[in-house]
């Protein structure tokens, strides 16, 4: 059997020594190499808007909580809507992370690592959908 250049001498495809498969690496990705460093970057700035929409929604929660706390008279309802813009913004801010999430699952290759990203996805829909259930319920 003759080598390979980029072989060692005496090894072979077929040595008992050499993994010919890895069950983790079984799905294989559609997107050619170039597109996955593509899709990546993509992911990192849809995440990027997302973390954004939850730091203004935490500064803009932070300010009318400030401004009930130093208006005289206050009640109850104000905090309310403070909390319903937040959750609000929350919810935007998961979408962003459940798109960028998606994406990483489109170039994922190792099964471990395509089930860690479902995970974090049903979590952030339970987490989204719940949310969205009590801004809905506060609304009426």
């Amino acid at each position: 059997m003759q080598n390979r250049p980029s072989e060692k001498p005496g090894s072979s495809s077929l040595s008992p020594g050499r993994i010919f498969f890895k069950p983790s690496r079984f799905i294989l990705s559609m997107t050619p190499v170039f597109g996955t460093d593509i899709l990546n970057i993509i992911s990192l700035i849809i995440g990027a808007m997302g973390l954004l929409v939850l730091v203004y929604g935490v500064l803009h929660a932070l300010y009318r909580i400030i401004r009930i706390e130093l208006a005289p008279g206050k009640r109850f309802h104000p905090y309310e809507h403070a909390k319903r813009i937040f959750s609000q913004k929350m919810i935007l801010a998961l979408d962003f992370f459940v798109a960028a999430d998606l994406i990483r699952l489109a170039v994922a290759v190792e099964l471990e690592e395509i089930i860690t990203i479902a995970f974090i996805v049903a979590i952030r829909t339970v987490l989204s959908w719940s949310l969205s259930r009590e801004v809905h319920l506060h609304k009426e």
